[in-house]
């Protein structure tokens, strides 16, 4: 794997951007070594949840199927690069995507399951 090296971003930079784009992400600070141990300092940076998505018409016992699966299994996609530690089990559903716009297999999924749907902010993983 090669390093990686974070550039941090002004925050008022990143908050004229957003304005101007409409782009949903949110400003973050990364702690030092989260990104790769190149990462000596906190960087500051937009932030964007990655998530996975399915059209509504996915047959809601494969995107439960797919989601229990992913959440059984969280310890293993934590190990593919040091920023995936923030995804556990309390934030699989923290993907900054409103539960309206969210298959509602997935929403029945989350709730029946005690996971708060919201953003990292709201899970608190970020400030």
């Amino acid at each position: 794997m090669k390093d990686v090296y974070a550039i941090s971003i002004d925050q008022s930079v990143l908050t004229k951007m957003k304005q101007a784009t409409g782009h949903p992400g949110t400003i973050v600070t990364i702690p030092a070594g989260n990104i790769g141990k190149s990462q000596k300092q906190p960087t500051t940076a937009l932030g964007k949840c990655m998530n996975w998505g399915v059209d509504v018409s996915m047959p809601d016992e494969v995107v439960t199927e797919i989601l229990r699966i992913y959440v059984e299994n969280v310890d293993k996609f934590q190990q593919l690069s040091p920023a995936a530690r923030v995804i556990t089990k309390k934030t699989v559903a923290a993907v900054e995507v409103p539960e309206a716009r969210m298959h509602p297999a997935a929403v029945k999924f989350y709730k029946a399951n005690k996971i708060q749907i919201g953003s990292l902010k709201t899970a608190g993983v970020i400030k």
